[in-house]
């Protein structure tokens, strides 16, 4: 599979439009990959893809192949609504609605389930195979489901299904935990070769991140905040924070990084009684963050 390869330690994200009100879930594109393993002993991994796309009655759908065990023609609406389009019966049924806020519920056409669908977070935290993800989720839970069905699914943004648990009868279940993924050509998973740090000059502090994957890594924002810059006096309380008093857009953004360092240089105020500096990138989930003692000033370079 060609496309750009995305390294991401604390976060991973693919196409993400800073605009949009809702996140995109469920991205759909021809060319599409998931994969997912489960933590059942003997399951073997799964492939979702979407295969190709087509119109029928003047809307575009694409072909979902192996999701739930099928192929289906679905889109996305733009307004976080995902629908299925039923050829024989020439109509649409609703799978997930993404719009809606956590307490509410609707009712899914999902194959081989559930009958109501609810959200239960739409900023979910979570441990899965691609890290520890904070305050991201889009989660559903199906309260109609006992013995068998989908009893959790975790989506998110811009990347679409990241967890799924499912009960298969009795005591059993099963689980799916995404893997891997090329969304719009892009590869997201987990893995290392990336560095972040702050060095302070005389009247600055320098922020950097050192991409050696050797590919461009994109990062997701949570707001139009790229960084920011927090001085503590010995007992850790804060004297100074860069972000305190400024206003930034809420929007999420995608910044794409280019291979080897990129950097940020942030004027530092005279701080009586400062011990620490402490800097972090503002991106979403686990953010990259550095501390080093306030007396270093070894970088000479803005």
């Amino acid at each position: 599979m060609r496309g750009r390869r995305i390294f991401i330690s604390s976060w991973v994200l693919a196409v993400c439009s800073a605009l949009a009100q809702v996140p995109d879930y469920f991205p759909l594109e021809v060319g599409n990959v998931w994969i997912y393993r489960s933590a059942v002993a003997n399951q073997q991994p799964v492939t979702v893809e979407v295969t190709r796309s087509e119109s029928f009655g003047g809307r575009l759908y694409f072909l979902l192949s192996e999701y739930r065990a099928g192929q289906y023609w679905v889109r996305n609406d733009g307004a976080g609504r995902v629908y299925r389009f039923d050829e024989k019966a020439a109509r649409e049924d609703l799978w997930y609605d993404f719009s809606l806020a956590a307490g509410e519920s609707y009712p899914t056409a999902l194959p081989t389930c559930c009958g109501r669908a609810m959200v239960a977070s739409t900023n979910a935290s979570k441990r899965v195979a691609l890290g520890i993800f904070e305050k991201a989720f889009h989660q559903i839970t199906y309260p109609g489901v006992f013995q068998v069905g989908i009893t959790e699914e975790d989506f998110l943004p811009y990347v679409g299904l990241v967890y799924r648990a499912e009960n298969t009868g009795g005591p059993s279940f099963r689980t799916q935990d995404l893997v891997y993924a090329r969304i719009s050509g892009v590869t997201v998973l987990n893995a290392s070769g990336l560095g972040f740090g702050v060095a302070r000059g005389k009247d600055y502090a320098r922020i950097f991140l050192n991409n050696n994957t050797g590919a461009a890594l994109r990062l997701v924002f949570r707001s139009g905040q790229t960084y920011d810059l927090t001085i503590r006096d010995a007992d850790g309380k804060v004297l100074y924070r860069w972000s305190d008093g400024k206003a930034f857009t809420l929007a999420l953004r995608g910044v794409d990084l280019p291979p080897g360092e990129t950097s940020w240089p942030v004027p530092l105020p005279d701080v009586p009684g400062a011990v620490t500096l402490t800097a972090e990138l503002a991106v979403v989930g686990l953010p990259f963050t550095s501390t080093i003692p306030m007396q270093s000033a070894s970088s000479s370079r803005p």
